[in-house]
């Protein structure tokens, strides 16, 4: 049997949301390939889906606009480009992902350019934390539910309010 539960705080709602997709994908803090070869990470970001990914590289710090130096700003979008091309890339194994993206990622952290940034020079892997992970999925999942109708909490069936089983 079914049992519906009124949830009427958004904050809960989001958190039972994420709290629900995290349990049934299994949050995975480094890239893989998904079932079907495809570059992911997290709790199941595709990371050949330009707005998936950009919100994942947002999360991880990857961003141009946090930058205000014109040669950093250069050099960042530079790595940008490199990452994207290797994740457009078919790969044989979680391992060769892995061998693609992380000396971009250990080539970035020690570029003089952005030395002087603390978050790009620290982070010499392609990982995500938990809390990466829970900004991007915040980030994305607006964009899928507004492609379902109904499909937050049922707003449209359900007089706005939201319910979780």
């Amino acid at each position: 049997m079914i049992n519906w539960h009124q949830i009427t705080d958004p904050t809960i709602y989001e958190q039972d949301r994420f709290n629900e997709i995290r349990n049934l994908e299994g949050p995975r803090s480094l890239p893989y390939l998904d079932t079907k070869g495809i570059p992911s990470i997290g709790i199941g970001f595709n990371l050949r889906t330009m707005n998936v990914r950009n919100a994942v590289f947002e999360a991880m710090g990857i961003d141009t606009s946090l930058l205000t130096d014109p040669n950093a700003i250069a050099a960042e979008q530079g790595y940008i480009s490199q990452l994207e091309t290797a994740l457009n890339q078919r790969y044989s194994s979680n391992s060769a992902l892995r061998s693609a993206l992380n000396p971009i990622m250990a080539q970035r952290a020690t570029d003089p350019v952005l030395a002087s940034y603390p978050y790009i020079s620290s982070r010499t892997t392609f990982t995500m934390t938990d809390p990466e992970i829970e900004t991007a999925f915040n980030d994305i999942i607006p964009d899928y539910e507004r492609l379902m109708p109904g499909c937050r909490g049922f707003p449209s069936l359900m007089n706005g309010l939201r319910w979780s089983l």
